[in-house]
Order: C-alpha cells, then sequence, then structure tokens
C-alpha cells in the first residue's frame, strides 16, 4: 500500500473515530452526507466556440447544473443502512422508531422499515483495462475467493470494463458458471471506468430484480471515457439505492514499467517536466500521479455517494468477513421526499444509540 492510501485510510479511521466520541456524548450515530465535488460547466457564451477553440469555464457544484424548478409531489426513495459497531461488526436488530432520516438537512417521513436475511444480488465488476495488468490474476483469484464464501442462495452477475462494458453472466446462483466466467475475462483497450458506471446504472441494473449491491474491483482511473465523466456519472448513481463496495488495487507503481535504462530516464523527465513530453506533448492520461488520486477519489466518492466502503485489495480476506455480515444485517429505509428538482440532495441517517459506525446512501437525485 503505498503512502497516498494509508494517510487516506488513516484520515478516514480519525473521522470514524472523531464520529463515534461525538456520537458518545449526543446518544446517536449518524451516516455521513455527500456533497458533489465542484465540475467545470461552460459559459454560455463559450458553449458556440468551435470546438478546437479552448473554452473558458466556470466552476459550480453539480447540485447547481439542475433546472432549479420545484415538482410538486413527493418521492419516495428507498435507503439501505447498514451499522457496525468498533471492531466492524455488524449490528442488528433495529426498529422503525430507532431510525430517522434527514435530506435536505430536514427529517422527512419514514414510511417502511425492513430487516431481511433474504440475500441481495451481487453485480460483481472487474476492471480489465491495460492499467491492472500486473495484479489482474490477484484480482481474478480475489473475486473468485469472494464467490466461493457467498451463501450458495446469493445471486450474482458478473461484468467487466475496459474501452466497453461486457456482461459475462445474467444473475444465478450458479457459482461454477460464475466462476468460470471470472477466469475467462479477457484485456482489452482503454478505461471508461466513467461510461462504465453510468451505462451499468442507466441500462443494466434496472434489469436486476430486487435488491442489489456492487463489488468494483479497480483502480479507479479512467483514460477513454468518452459519453460520461468524473461528476455525471455520480449523479446517475444519486439516482439509485444500489450500494457500491469498491476494492481499490493500487497500479499505480505498476504502469508503464521502464524496459530499460533509457526507458526509465525518459519517465523520470516526463514526471519532472510536470507530466509533459520533452517535445511539450502532455503524457497519456493514466500514467501520472494525479490520475491515481483522482481514481482513489473516485472511488471514495461512489462508496460515499451509494452508502458503501472502500475496501483494500491487500486485505480482501478479512473485509469479505465483514462486507457478508454487513449484507446480511441490512436494513432498508422507505422515505417520502418533497420534490425540488435541484439536482444532489445530502442525506443523513441517525439511528438512536451511539458509538456506532453508520452507512447510509449520504445524497441523492430525484429520477
Amino acid at each position: 500500500m503505498n503512502a497516498m492510501t494509508s494517510k487516506c485510510l488513516i484520515s478516514l479511521l480519525l473521522i470514524c473515530l472523531l464520529a463515534a466520541a461525538a456520537s458518545a456524548q449526543t446518544g446517536y450515530s449518524e451516516s455521513a452526507e455527500y456533497k458533489p465535488r465542484a465540475i467545470a460547466v461552460p459559459k454560455k457564451k463559450d458553449l458556440k466556440k468551435k470546438s478546437d477553440e479552448k473554452d473558458k469555464v466556470a466552476t459550480v457544484p453539480v447540485s447547481d447544473v439542475a433546472d432549479g424548478v420545484t415538482v410538486s409531489g413527493d418521492a419516495t426513495v428507498g435507503i439501505p443502512v447498514s451499522v457496525l459497531d468498533r471492531t466492524g461488526s455488524a449490528v442488528g436488530g433495529f426498529k422503525k422508531e430507532d431510525v430517522s432520516v434527514f435530506v435536505d438537512g430536514t427529517e422527512v417521513p419514514v414510511l417502511g422499515f425492513e430487516q431481511t436475511t433474504e440475500p441481495v444480488t451481487m453485480v460483481l465488476v472487474l476492471d480489465s483495462s491495460p492499467s491492472t495488468a500486473v495484479k489482474f490474476k490477484t484480482m481474478q483469484e480475489q473475486a473468485a475467493k469472494l464467490i466461493s464464501a457467498l451463501p450458495a442462495n446469493m445471486k450474482v452477475m458478473v461484468i467487466d470494463f475496459n474501452i466497453r462494458l461486457n456482461v459475462h453472466t445474467q444473475p444465478t446462483t450458479n457459482h461454477a458458471e460464475i466462476l468460470a466466467s471470472i477466469s475467462k475475462v479477457t484485456f482489452g483497450d482503454g478505461t471508461s471506468i466513467y461510461s462504465a458506471m453510468q451505462l451499468m446504472y442507466e441500462k443494466i441494473l434496472p434489469q436486476v430484480p430486487g435488491r442489489k449491491v456492487v463489488v468494483l474491483m479497480t483502480d479507479g482511473v479512467d483514460t477513454t471515457s468518452q459519453n460520461s465523466n468524473f461528476a455525471k456519472s455520480l449523479v446517475e448513481v444519486e439516482k439509485e439505492d444500489v450500494t457500491i463496495y469498491p476494492v481499490y488495487f493500487d497500479t499505480k507503481n505498476d504502469h508503464a514499467r521502464p524496459n530499460n535504462a533509457a526507458d526509465d530516464l525518459i519517465a523520470q523527465l516526463i514526471r519532472q517536466n510536470g507530466g509533459m513530453t520533452a517535445t511539450g506533448l502532455p503524457a497519456p492520461r493514466g500514467s501520472l500521479t494525479e490520475d491515481y488520486k483522482k481514481g482513489w477519489i473516485y472511488l471514495n466518492d461512489l462508496a460515499a455517494a451509494s452508502g458503501g466502503r472502500i475496501f483494500s485489495s491487500e486485505k480482501l480476506v478479512d473485509g469479505t468477513r465483514s462486507l457478508l455480515g454487513e449484507l446480511a444485517n441490512r436494513s432498508y429505509v422507505t422515505v417520502s421526499v418533497p420534490r425540488k428538482n435541484i439536482g444532489s440532495r445530502p442525506v443523513r441517517v441517525r439511528v438512536n444509540r451511539p458509538s456506532l459506525a453508520v452507512f447510509a446512501r449520504g445524497s441523492l437525485v430525484e429520477k
């Protein structure tokens, strides 16, 4: 695990400890709200410029991109909720009166509350892009171990992505078929994780019946998305109640390994030159430290927006135990939310017990 990942995990641990300490004083525990990062939106006067001209942009929050027109009526929204204790073990046994939900900082009515032992459908997504080449065999092995640990009646759907999104199996409890599909995944060109996530949430997940979760194995780096971007793909995630559990593979030091001393010197000069080659052209996307930082941030945002947790590929065996315990003890809350059509709206779930970690979708966008 590199220094950047270690610092991020330490920061997350400190945040959890502080949250637990605060909840102990308040007598309740709460999930964290998700607020989208600022994105660049072209000014209206620049939209008419030719595509080869450099556009000037104004940076605004994602939530400000929507029309901002109030729509009458209420929307019914589902919120999966997981609660863990300080050891990382799942906590169950909650009732409807134990839970409060806040949208835009205002408490909203809880219409329904359910705890079920019925297994969800797991959508397993593998990153089959060139950047994962060195670790892909490990990824397949860990995916196989995860499948082998699942309950026999849990359905799994296998998908991979590179420049394209490829569906290998429809939801099935035939784990032999699932394992065979994992072993047959092959590489493709490019990495279109933004486009893959958007397409999956728009077209594929709505066709999967019942409750489901996504386990996403990847380094988070995007190099070739054309029809989506960081923010646009997250908006699609915010529309649904499907939780994402990213499994992070650190491939930064695996990328473009030099074949000889000359290649090593060229790579070093490119880094020292701010990512520019000797001819003044930008280095390929996915080859800079900033690309990997952005990938890590993207995976954390996917988890925060959907109510999941990010796992390290290096500790996935322990993570699998925790994940399965969580999936077997999740609550499902249904709330009524006044329609506002204002884009992303922060969501916070409170349970009336202190010193617990609560995970729930951190935001919603009305469909």
